[in-house]
């Protein structure tokens, strides 16, 4: 694969390539070609920059990627972001600080802005406990819920084994019991002759 620095160059006129993006990498291929292999690539200068063919399709131009930057507002995770808005949401750290990134709708936050998060919703939710801990408040219901927090697990149906399950509470931490208790029901029809 050849890097191509002129962006005039005839062998990738945009009536002749295909043009995919690996990264920031621009990569390009002759239309029409069995293999997904590129002949030719360019990487831009900057990485959120990427290419596109000129309103008269004769030629190719570098876009600005960064919806921030060219004031779209950020629908989710963006594909290509500059340096100046690939950070944290929350304290700005860049990615290379970052460890472990979460996405959201507005950007990702960082390890340790989660790590807050989740202690100030585990705080939260232990302060919303009850002083006084009743036992039959956690009997007959239709959720799984912690009994130490009140964490209602939004997939109980896949818990349906009578059997008694050990389960670790994903926001508290703690170890509790389930046990499913099933009923069955039936629906009768007559059977029209």
């Amino acid at each position: 694969m050849e890097l191509i620095t002129d962006l005039k160059d005839n062998r990738i006129h945009p009536s002749k390539v295909t043009r995919t993006r690996s990264g920031s990498r621009q990569e390009f291929r002759a239309k029409n070609k069995n293999s997904f292999e590129a002949d030719f690539y360019i990487d831009p200068k900057e990485g959120h920059f990427y290419l596109e063919p000129t309103e008269n399709g004769e030629h190719w131009q570098w876009v600005n990627g960064c919806a921030e930057c060219v004031g779209k507002p950020r629908g989710w995770m963006t594909y290509i972001e500059c340096d100046k808005h690939n950070v944290c949401q929350r304290c700005k750290c860049s990615p290379r600080e970052a460890g472990t990134r979460w996405g959201s709708r507005k950007g990702w936050t960082c390890a340790s802005c989660m790590k807050k998060i989740e202690a100030r919703e585990l705080a939260d939710a232990l302060a919303a406990m009850p002083e006084e801990f009743d036992e039959w408040d956690y009997h007959n219901l239709h959720a799984i819920k912690c009994p130490y927090c009140a964490y209602e697990y939004s997939d109980s149906w896949e818990h349906s084994n009578d059997d008694e399950e050990e389960h670790d509470c994903p926001r508290c931490k703690n170890k509790f019991t389930v046990t499913a208790d099933t009923s069955l029901t039936f629906d009768c029809s007559r059977i029209e002759t």
